[in-house]
């Protein structure tokens, strides 16, 4: 058996035993990265790979003048969302803003906004996390 120190023969893991850590058995870079995915644009995620459960965080800007405006994700969270937080982009507005998040599902949520009491569409970056 191969160690960090000693040349040897490994057995090659199953993503099956690299999601379940099975000790004395080492991945390719093809299992140590099945599912990972790192997006760069303004609407994107970020995917933790299978063994690491499939972790993700989604971003995106709300540019809408509807209120509400339906946000779809870039990607359906296959299991849950947990959470979604949103903040105003105040550079297009002189006027105190407030966005709200409505009916948050795998897929999406809406957001709604105010600005100085009223509901009005409003601009902004939300940010997403689930899995």
């Amino acid at each position: 058996l191969a160690t960090d120190t000693v040349a040897g023969i490994v057995e090659k893991a199953t993503q099956a035993e690299m999601n379940a850590g099975t000790t004395n058995k080492f991945p390719s870079a093809l299992e140590i990265r099945n599912g990972f995915h790192f997006g760069t644009g303004d609407n994107d995620y970020l995917k933790l790979p299978t063994y690491l459960g499939s972790f993700m965080i989604q971003w995106g800007y709300n540019s809408s003048t509807s209120n509400p405006a339906t946000i779809t994700f870039p990607t359906t969270f296959p299991t849950k969302c947990f959470s979604v937080s949103c903040t105003p982009d105040s550079s297009t507005s002189v006027l105190t803003e407030v966005v709200m998040i409505e009916s948050k599902t795998t897929s999406g949520f809406e957001w709604n906004g105010a600005r100085d009491n009223t509901s009005n569409y409003v601009f902004g970056w939300w940010i997403a996390i689930g899995y």
